[in-house]
């Protein structure tokens, strides 16, 4: 059986093209700014790293109450299926307890 060629990967090469021109567009911001306006491009930039972090680190505690859900419903859901499970056994219990002796039993044969 012959394999299919992989497609050639574009994205890296598509990253970078969209990277080098948005650093361009930057640099030609910067050339047009009149002078005396570093400090709020400076405190722009601080603001747009703070929230950065702050998503971030909201998106982490995101993924992590997340992840305690799922193992609390995977929890509950193995103790509900234990209980119901209790719950049958105790209620065919007598039968079971027949079926097993008439098993267990020696026919009048000896065999």
């Amino acid at each position: 059986m012959a394999r299919r060629g992989r497609k050639p990967d574009l994205n890296g090469g598509v990253g970078l093209v969209v990277i080098a021109g948005a650093l361009w567009l930057v640099g030609k911001f910067f050339e047009r700014l009149p002078e005396g306006s570093g400090t709020a491009v400076v405190h722009a930039i601080y603001g747009l790293g703070a929230l950065t972090v702050v998503y971030l680190i909201a998106r982490f505690f995101a993924r992590h109450v997340r992840a305690r859900q799922v193992r609390f419903e995977k929890a509950r859901a193995l103790e509900a299926l234990l209980r119901k499970a209790q719950s049958a056994t105790e209620q065919q219990l007598m039968s079971l307890v027949r079926r097993r002796a008439q098993l267990v039993q020696q026919d009048p044969y000896g065999a």
